[in-house]
């Protein structure tokens, strides 16, 4: 449904075009729709219903509480409703928000099934249409459609040289047109490049730079995470417009007192990383520390990178802090495993509880299930899981191996959206008016 932003105007009136199965709106948008002043009778809805969707429907959990205490107090104030108009916008406007992932909380995923990846299951990720992105050897997969769990042969990467663990990662840029890849130190395992390429046709350049695992700031950055032997690990921020042959690649987060980890940013600009490996401390292995964008941006123009082990804002110590990131409510998954100490299982943790440690609460548990859900749904033991997230679709992903599990939270809001989709056909059936609906 789209409420168009430059409505004809009649005499004192305002026209908007409502499309049905398009896309939700704003809540500043809902507002003005709903303005009880603004309505003329179209038909009516009961209010109890829709006041009972707001409240108990498990698609309104990512509704923020104020915006759906606020819709409930605007339901009670209104006398009618059309029930195509308001049903169909207020569940668009709850499927928009499903579709970003904010349907559920960590205990409301569900396992919906597997999907095996070609050539032998390498590194992936997710293209901005909700496709998987598989690598497997040096050779590139697609998902043939959404959800399909099949894959077509897309091309070879040009130039590899992969370590015989293959590639360290695989990363699509936010706005979906370029893919890095790691290689993880090639052949002789000293030869680490960071390839980035053109996601229509391959085409890019190899970047002689450090790297265990990666994330895209931004549709140029690349931020990295690295560590040489006896050295304490660091995240650089790789500039993709610079000279492959002499990269711009500045340290922003150094001294971390072991391997490398993950690596990941928060809607703020947050960068969290983590200890890998324990070798100095005094950080454990999988302690995952946050740096608020202003503490780490100001490296990126020559300024000094903050410190792991003292300056950052301790959120959790769990597993190996690897395959770092976020699904659309802001909770935290992690991934990986120490070695005879911690392993055997995924972690997501509450969104909540990452904002109380990183507004420095203390770190959360890893102890506490209550706030930290684990995952193995991998039968054989000691399994070391990637973890991976899918905006489109809000599809958890746990990889082992080739097989990658598949967790998301089931929608009972589809079958509502029909229903209700179906009440505006008849209702516009009925109808003798043509055109936009007048609003007032």
């Amino acid at each position: 449904m789209r409420i168009d932003d430059s409505p004809a105007t009649l005499g004192s009136q305002k026209t908007y075009q409502f499309e049905p199965l398009a896309v939700a709106l704003s809540w500043e948008e809902w507002r003005r729709v709903f303005d009880p002043s603004a309505y003329r009778r179209f038909g009516k809805i009961s209010r109890n219903r829709l006041v009972s969707i707001l409240r108990r429907d498990r698609s309104a959990r990512g509704v923020p509480a104020e915006s759906r205490k606020e819709m409930v107090m605007l339901c009670n104030g209104m006398s009618g409703f059309n029930v195509g108009l308001v049903g169909l916008c207020l569940l668009a406007a709850f499927a928009s928000r499903a579709d970003e992932a904010c349907a559920g909380g960590i205990d409301d995923y569900e396992l919906m099934g597997t999907v095996s990846l070609p050539g032998g299951g390498g590194p992936f990720d997710v293209l901005s249409d909700g496709r998987i992105v598989s690598l497997g050897g040096s050779d590139l997969y697609v998902e043939s459609a959404v959800g399909t769990g099949t894959f077509d042969f897309f091309g070879a990467v040009p130039g590899a040289d992969f370590s015989s663990f293959g590639a360290g990662f695989l990363e699509v840029s936010p706005g979906g047109d370029r893919i890095a890849i790691g290689n993880g130190g090639g052949e002789s395992f000293s030869n680490f490049e960071v390839g980035v390429f053109d996601a229509n046709n391959l085409s890019g350049s190899w970047f002689g730079v450090g790297h265990f695992a990666a994330t895209w700031y931004d549709d140029t950055q690349l931020a990295l995470t690295a560590a040489t032997f006896g050295n304490p690990g660091v995240v650089t921020m790789l500039d993709t417009t610079s000279d492959p042959l002499n990269p711009t690649n500045p340290v922003v987060v150094d001294g971390v007192g072991g391997a490398s980890g993950g690596i990941a940013f928060d809607d703020a600009g947050g960068l969290y990383t983590g200890n890998g490996f324990s070798i100095t401390g005094p950080s454990g292995t999988g302690a995952v520390m946050q740096f608020p964008q202003a503490s780490w941006l100001p490296a990126l123009s020559g300024g000094e990178a903050v410190d792991f082990e003292s300056d950052g804002n301790f959120i959790i110590d769990i597993l190996s802090a690897s395959s770092l990131g976020f699904d659309g409510s802001g909770n935290l998954h992690v991934g990986g495993g120490d070695f005879g100490v911690d392993g055997d299982y995924a972690a997501i943790i509450d969104a909540l509880a990452v904002a109380a440690a990183r507004e420095g609460q203390g770190p959360v548990s890893a102890r506490d299930g209550s706030v930290v859900r684990r995952f193995d749904p991998d039968p054989s033991a000691n399994t070391f899981y990637s973890v991976n997230f899918n905006d489109v679709t809000g599809d958890l992903y746990l990889q082992s191996g080739s097989t990658v599990y598949r967790y998301a939270v089931p929608e009972p809001m589809t079958a509502a959206l029909l229903l209700v989709g179906a009440a505006v056909l008849l209702r516009k059936r009925r109808s003798s008016r043509k055109g936009g609906y007048v609003v007032g």
